[in-house]
């Protein structure tokens, strides 16, 4: 069941536009954070080249997505934003990977897109998305412990955050239900007090 919150009368979302736009920031920030840190960082932890080939494809495309969903309101399909967000997924673990690990925090990043998805796309679609969030987490956290000699006890705080992002998947999901139906109360109360003065008005006119 999709969980996607009511539309402006344009037809445009201003959750989704909210969201472009912050994905388009922190692309921003991100570039930022590389020539603000990177001179402390060694080779051996840092690694430059993916840091940039990750971060500057990931901005331009940010600045893509937001100029179309800013020039078409309208929402768009399930498995577009299923892209985007897969799209998400894929550069903050490639950017978590070249900043060493999940320690360098921006694996955490993740369950903004996480609960991104229990806004915008159908619960089974979001539960993907928050299984390929975990799934990558953990994948990357076991390379770098079989490539650079991590310490397993690394592991767990992979495990922990891919438990966190269900979690956080379950909460929103749960939040914009209630949204929703609190939009569509005033609906349903609208058409059956329409129902209820339709006799009398039958029964005014008749008279």
């Amino acid at each position: 069941m999709a969980t996607s919150l009511p539309v402006t009368p344009d037809g445009g979302d201003p959750l989704l536009r909210i969201y472009a736009w912050y994905r388009f920031a922190l692309s921003i920030l991100l570039l930022l954070s590389y020539f603000a840190f990177s001179a402390g960082r060694t080779e051996t932890v840092f690694l430059p080249l993916l840091y940039l080939g990750t971060a500057i494809p990931y901005a331009v495309l940010n600045l893509a997505v937001l100029v179309g969903v800013l020039a078409r309101p309208r929402h768009p399909r399930p498995r577009h934003v299923f892209l985007i967000l897969v799209l998400d997924i894929a550069a903050l673990v490639l950017i978590t990977h070249a900043s060493g690990g999940i320690n360098s925090g921006f694996a955490i990043l993740l369950m903004v897109t996480v609960a991104a998805a229990a806004i915008f796309v159908p619960g089974q679609i979001a539960t993907l998305v928050a299984a390929v969030a975990s799934l990558a987490v953990l994948a990357d956290a076991t390379a770098l412990v079989l490539t650079r000699n991590n310490e397993l006890s690394t592991l767990l705080p992979a495990g922990l955050l891919g438990m966190l992002l269900f979690i956080s998947l379950l909460l929103v999901q749960r939040l914009a239900a209630r949204v929703r139906l609190s939009h569509q109360l005033p609906t349903q109360k609208a058409a059956e007090v329409a129902e209820l003065q339709e006799p009398s008005h039958l029964f005014v006119q008749r008279m």
